[in-house]
């Protein structure tokens, strides 16, 4: 009963990151954004591994992984 009641936490963490990234992506180049993404989108992937027994979150932590390494991948690129 309790996991069934916690399988909103990816959704919303989902939400918090892509909000996060579009502010970034709009324009606003504020230093905390560039720690807050990737530590937003790591709990992201965190809590859905831990409630990927529903298809969404699995989706959810694919697209997450996605962005880490993609972010990542242009960190070092830079």
């Amino acid at each position: 009963m309790g996991d069934t009641m916690l399988k909103w936490i990816p959704r919303v963490l989902f939400i918090i990151s892509l909000s996060l990234l579009a502010l970034l992506y709009v324009g606003q180049q504020l230093s905390w954004l560039y720690s807050a993404i990737p530590i937003a989108f790591a709990f992201t992937a965190i809590f859905s591994i831990i409630f990927r027994k529903n298809t969404l979150n699995q989706i959810i932590l694919f697209i997450s992984i996605g962005v880490l390494a993609g972010m990542l991948t242009f960190a070092l690129l830079i």
